[in-house]
């Protein structure tokens, strides 16, 4: 642990109270903004969980040696719907939170100075979807999803395809702008063969 002048400590812990209070309003706009679409889509929400970290160590469990990530679990996080049945069809539909696209830049979790830009990076929302088990290793694959790409594409899988969207988190400023863009997700998804609704 460094030595750090005691005043310099207090400016800092400052912050760290400024940045818990702002990742509340945060994490609240994002749930709520998951429970709309949801709803929007006629899909139920059935549980989650976070990519490239440990999720947050329960009652009496965990270890000081985790990542400082493991404690911070909506950094990159899977909302996964219940399965929709649509004729002979099952559609599985996840809705993945990138809170910050920087270090899918790099191959370095630990080390924030490997991280593209603070500026340069996006917060994100990517849409996966498939008649067939989505992979879920598929569509966290850096590759596949490129550090600052937007966009929808068809990615192949071993069970056949999936297609994701990505957006913007910045584009669902409010119901109607979120409406506007669930309107071209599902559009776009519609002439790829699946209907979300």
């Amino acid at each position: 642990m460094d030595k750090m002048p005691k005043e310099k400590l207090d400016e800092i812990f400052l912050d760290v109270r400024k940045a818990y209070r702002l990742l509340y309003h945060y994490q609240k706009r994002v749930l709520d903004l998951i429970k709309f679409i949801g709803e929007e889509l006629d899909f139920e929400y059935s549980g989650g969980l976070p990519y490239h970290m440990e999720p947050s160590p329960k009652r009496n469990q965990g270890s000081l040696d985790n990542s400082p990530w493991d404690w911070l679990n909506m950094y990159f996080y899977e909302f996964r719907m219940q399965p929709k049945k649509q004729g002979r069809k099952k559609i599985n539909f996840s809705i993945f939170l990138q809170s910050d696209s920087g270090p899918f830049t790099t191959s370095e979790m630990q080390n924030l100075d490997s991280y593209a830009s603070v500026e340069e990076s996006k917060t994100r929302l990517i849409f996966a979807v498939s008649d067939n088990d989505i992979e879920y290793e598929t569509i966290t694959d850096d590759a596949a999803i490129g550090p600052n790409k937007n966009g929808f594409r068809k990615i192949k899988t071993e069970k056949g395809s999936m297609l994701s969207g990505i957006f913007d988190l910045s584009d669902f400023l409010d119901e109607e702008s979120t409406r506007k863009q669930l309107d071209r997700l599902m559009k776009e998804f519609s002439k790829r063969g699946i209907e979300l609704k």
